[in-house]
């Protein structure tokens, strides 16, 4: 691979104006794929050629004047005389997508450079790039209605979805720092502010004491991602195909960390109700086991960036679509669907559209907007709980994770593309269970907040536990189905049906 990159960075060619219309520059590394052809290219011209002839010799003589030919290419010296077109060139240079929000493909050229990109172009990439960012205009009247103090569920309503083209602005930002910087740091960013809208609302919710609230959202992140998010990618993913792969490596290690944090959560509550022991000692043991589990993430993250990673991103097998086939029988014309195996799905690419510069601005803006929001809805939780009926317990379990949902999950399960879905699904359950909810007890305690433990109540933490378990069970064979996605789903409705009557 080495001697691949070391041959590639030696090509650099420069086109004419004249003839392609406008002028190309190549220079730097070549993906290792491309090199690799361009070898295969040029022996294959070289064998046949045998004996130089006057004909050959023009064409080298075109090939190293690129000025006179555009079409042509002339290859560094030790390859004389092979010659590729310059469609060819750019067919085999185009960037590969970038997938996954922690990793960076080492061999990949920008297309598009950070400083090509004008300040009115990224502004329309975060602001005017979907039309969930319509809600946007949700975000004058939602401060307009919780400071003349109106009803508290249009308040709760108006900025919970002013939240939501925020809260896709953050990701969509973190995602283009993952882009520029790659490798461990790129993960880094992408574990530490993948969650970021959940950690200001865990400090919203615990800086105005709703507890209740706060641990009910934990939770119901927790199993919305776990059950809700990958049993609907496994369902929509399976629906046309027989059968999806997982990497085997990568779901056994995720649900190893979530049983374990499943097991630290499970301990302070069973310690309450099996020896009626004191609050105060639920606290202490809630406390020493966040600081476990942060220690743990920390050293998850090492193993998944560092001294792991090429395991956890081993390709896996990719089925195709299943066409219908048209059958002429007895009865008449029946369908039959049919498994094709001979082709492979069209990822999508694209490059950064985003400066660095432009990403932290988005980032700090859409910040203070999901703050001021979230702090808006979170203040108007009490008012909607007594006008609306519900319990605190159902909008912390069910609403507010809401918040946390990633639509690209789907587009993902539907491509095959699992393994990169699991990193926006499971991989979050793991950020909350690992950071952020050991976080929210450790700044309780220093906010001198004691309400703030592990102890989530008998209902809440049975359902963590027994969820855990079937899902490690569903996927530790690393395949998947889409009747496999219904049943997680189905999981998901007979809890938070549960949710809604709990007092």
């Amino acid at each position: 691979m080495y001697a691949i990159r070391s041959r590639a960075r030696q090509t650099s060619w420069r086109a004419s104006a004249e003839d392609s219309g406008q002028s190309r520059r190549w220079s730097g590394i070549l993906p290792f794929h491309a090199a690799q052809q361009l070898d295969e290219e040029a022996a294959t011209d070289g064998s046949k050629r045998g004996e130089p002839s006057p004909e050959d010799g023009s064409r080298r003589n075109e090939g190293n004047d690129v000025a006179n030919s555009a079409k042509l290419i002339s290859r560094p010296p030790g390859r004389p005389g092979s010659q590729v077109s310059t469609d060819r060139i750019e067919r085999l240079t185009q960037p590969k997508r970038f997938m996954s929000r922690s990793t960076l493909e080492p061999f990949t050229i920008m297309t598009r450079f950070p400083h090509d990109i004008t300040p009115w172009t990224q502004f329309k990439f975060v602001v005017l790039d979907s039309w969930v960012k319509l809600l946007y205009l949700a975000t004058p009247v939602g401060f307009a209605l919780y400071y003349i103090n109106t009803n508290p569920i249009a308040v709760f309503c108006i900025n919970f979805l002013a939240v939501v083209p925020s809260t896709a602005a953050l990701g969509f930002a973190v995602d283009e720092l993952n882009l520029h910087f790659g490798g461990f740091v790129g993960g880094l960013i992408g574990a530490t502010a993948g969650n970021a809208v959940q950690l200001i609302s865990s400090i919203l919710l615990l800086k105005s004491r709703q507890i209740v609230v706060l641990k009910a959202s934990l939770i119901g992140t927790i199993l919305s991602n776990a059950l809700l998010m990958t049993g609907a990618a496994f369902f929509f993913g399976g629906i046309n195909r027989v059968e999806q792969y997982l990497n085997h490596s990568a779901t056994t290690a995720i649900t190893s960390i979530l049983l374990l944090a499943s097991l630290s959560m499970t301990l302070p509550t069973a310690f309450r109700l099996l020896t009626a022991t004191a609050q105060k000692s639920v606290l202490k043991q809630s406390r020493g086991a966040a600081v476990i589990l942060i220690v743990l993430y920390v050293w998850w993250l090492l193993f998944q960036l560092k001294t792991h990673s090429v395991m956890l991103r081993e390709p896996i097998k990719k089925m195709k679509r299943r066409p219908k086939v048209e059958l002429v029988g007895v009865g008449g014309r029946i369908h039959e669907e049919r498994l094709l195996h001979d082709e492979d799905d069209e990822k999508e690419q694209r490059a950064p559209v985003l400066t660095i510069t432009g990403s932290l601005i988005a980032i700090a803006i859409s910040g203070v907007l999901v703050g001021f929001h979230g702090e808006f809805a979170t203040n108007s939780v009490q008012g909607l709980c007594q006008q609306a009926v519900i319990s605190q317990t159902f909008v912390g379990f069910f609403i507010f994770p809401i918040i946390s949902y990633d639509v690209e999950a789907l587009k993902l399960g539907v491509k095959d593309e699992l393994p990169f879905c699991i990193a926006l699904t499971l991989e979050r359950c793991v950020q909350t269970a690992l950071l952020v909810i050991p976080f929210s007890v450790l700044l309780a305690w220093i906010l001198g907040i004691d309400e703030m433990d592990m102890d989530f109540g008998g209902f809440l933490t049975v359902a963590l536990s027994i969820s855990i378990l079937l899902l490690t069970y569903e996927i530790q064979n690393a395949k998947s189905t889409w009747f496999q996605g219904l049943r997680l789903v189905k999981i998901y409705v007979v809890i938070t049906l549960a949710t809604f009557y709990v007092p």
